[in-house]
């Protein structure tokens, strides 16, 4: 009989961050495997159908969900993660599965097995508190970190068992033939250069602008990101008549838009400011849209980082560049341009490495492998 699992998650649903996707592409990965599935987290108003949730994942396999209600403002973070391990607890689970550290301390200190995926080291004086406390609780079961430099920093600063850390990184699904015309102009004048994802400071658009100044001969489509981020850099991109704004995509209608690209770009800077804080991307990221750039068969170039090299060898399954060396850009599109058997090479072996490790089945497996 396998584990009855209950999935705690502060993320909302639906909504455009990355990790409400990783969470959701996680339960049903947990189902599709055979595992009753119980997500308790917070499904936004007014839409509750979860239809309407499921649908706009793309999720195929459902699983139950326990609306958790929160009031706004963090104050009631401790009345929310406490409701939520009760509701977990009610469920009677073999396994807690959280990306919540209070979450995953309080599951565990009543006598819930317990596997907390942590993807950042704890930073404030309670959270690294919280953190000593749950790696020694008898029913903490395993950590599941998204890099193996994360991993190496928690067996170290919290003499984690290396046996209780897995690395895990991020993952796609296979995507299906959209059956979509292709969403742009599809000019052979132009060579295509895709972005998918958010566009907030470090997340690449900077070189993005810098290439569409320099590379005429190149379009460059922008998919994704929230509305005033979109209309910061179009403010920063007025002139310039080869850089295209599409706005938010749903999660599932993304891949009409890879499918049809020349090439995709991962272009991260060294720090990413996500909204509120800076974040180290250079050894903590393991970003969504690789792996759905790989599980797409596309070209893919991306910033030469620890985090990235993790998963991807330049020159076998897409090419690292310095996020800094903008001239080492602009060399390397007119090189791929220039030649689409090296193009269509690279995207192959990306495809063949996602399928063999990348998929969320394959983590699904990974996380749990060895759990009774």
């Amino acid at each position: 009989m396998k584990p009855k699992i209950a999935y705690i998650s502060r993320s909302l649903f639906p909504s455009t961050t990355a990790n409400s996707i990783n969470v959701m592409k996680m339960c049903e990965a947990f189902a599709r495997a055979g595992h009753n599935v119980n997500l308790v987290g917070l499904i936004a108003r007014p839409m509750t159908s979860l239809y309407d949730v499921f649908s706009y994942y793309g999720i195929k396999t459902p699983f139950r969900v326990y609306s958790v209600t929160m009031s706004k403002g963090m104050e009631v973070k401790a009345d929310y993660i406490f409701r939520s391990v009760m509701i977990a607890r009610l469920i009677n689970p073999d396994l807690v599965y959280t990306r919540v550290l209070e979450a995953a301390l309080l599951a565990s200190s009543i006598g819930l097995p317990t596997i907390f995926e942590a993807h950042k080291m704890p930073r404030t004086i309670l959270s690294k508190a919280s953190a000593r406390l749950l790696f020694k609780m008898p029913r903490f079961l395993r950590l599941i970190t998204i890099t193996k430099h994360l991993a190496n920093k928690f067996a170290k600063n919290y003499g984690i068992t290396p046996s209780k850390i897995v690395v895990a990184h991020d993952g796609a699904d296979l995507p299906e033939k959209t059956g979509f015309a292709c969403p742009f102009d599809k000019s052979e004048k132009f060579f295509h250069v895709g972005y998918v994802g958010h566009i907030y400071p470090g997340k690449g658009m900077e070189i993005i602008v810098e290439l569409a100044k320099t590379i005429q001969w190149a379009m460059f489509h922008i998919v994704g990101g929230r509305p005033q981020d979109v209309a910061f850099w179009k403010k920063k991109t007025n002139g310039l008549d080869n850089v295209h704004f599409y706005g938010f995509v749903r999660p599932h209608r993304t891949q009409a838009f890879r499918e049809h690209f020349d090439v995709v770009l991962a272009p991260y800077l060294r720090n990413i400011s996500n909204c509120t804080k800076n974040f180290d991307t250079e050894w903590n990221i393991s970003p969504l849209k690789l792996f759905e750039y790989m599980a797409s068969g596309c070209t893919i170039v991306a910033s030469d980082l620890p985090s990235i090299r993790e998963v991807i060898t330049s020159g076998v399954h897409g090419i690292l560049i310095p996020p800094e060396d903008i001239p080492a850009w602009v060399e390397v599109l007119n090189y791929l341009r220039e030649n689409p058997d090296v193009r269509r090479r690279l995207g192959i072996n990306a495809k063949q490495l996602f399928l063999k490790n990348y998929t969320w089945d394959r983590r699904a497996f990974r996380v749990l492998e060895g759990i009774p």
